[in-house]
């Protein structure tokens, strides 16, 4: 009797397991790079006041004046959510976004270092978009319009549909069998 229970009670917990694994977890929004959320820009060092981390990869910093915010991205990604002091340290003055730019992690021996990747200056839209899409809300994408697509000729000189590869006209092109 002891015996079936934990059978049974084994695959019950099995059964769970294999259930849960199976659901896919909510799907948050992915962050755009910053080329999508703003104009390529560059900052100080010295007048960042503060920094908001959107996820392990991007951050937006904050000037002193409030005048103007930042999307920073890195690479390879840090637990930027999790820092509470960050170091720019730049190639010259500011960080735009440059080989050699670098972003300070933490202080003293657990301090990690990495590289800035991309700097755009946000707008109040796009500021209020990134704050969103790191809280999980979906941001709004941009859809190509629908186009009338390639027109191809058809045998007769006229106007056809477009083919799809592979497809032929039934003419044979190649130097050998003309």
């Amino acid at each position: 009797m002891t015996r079936v229970r934990l059978t049974v009670v084994a695959g019950c917990l099995l059964a769970g397991c294999s259930a849960a694994r199976n659901q896919a977890p909510a799907a948050k929004a992915s962050i755009p790079p910053p080329s999508a959320t703003g104009t390529s820009a560059c900052f100080y060092p010295r007048q960042v006041q503060s920094f908001s981390a959107l996820d392990r990869s991007n951050l937006i910093v904050y000037e002193l004046s409030g005048a103007n915010a930042y999307h920073v991205r890195i690479t390879p990604p840090a637990g930027l959510e999790f820092a509470e002091s960050l170091t720019f340290l730049p190639a010259d003055a500011r960080i735009c976004g440059y080989a050699g730019e670098r972003l300070i992690i933490g202080i003293g021996a657990a301090a990690e270092s990495r590289a800035v990747i991309a700097v755009s200056r946000l707008t109040r839209d796009s500021l209020a978009a990134l704050r969103a899409s790191s809280a999980g809300e979906p941001l709004p994408v941009a859809r190509p319009q629908p186009g009338t697509g390639a027109v191809v000729e058809g045998p007769n000189g006229q106007e056809g549909t477009e083919k799809a590869a592979g497809q032929s006209s039934g003419k044979l092109d190649s130097p050998v069998e003309r």
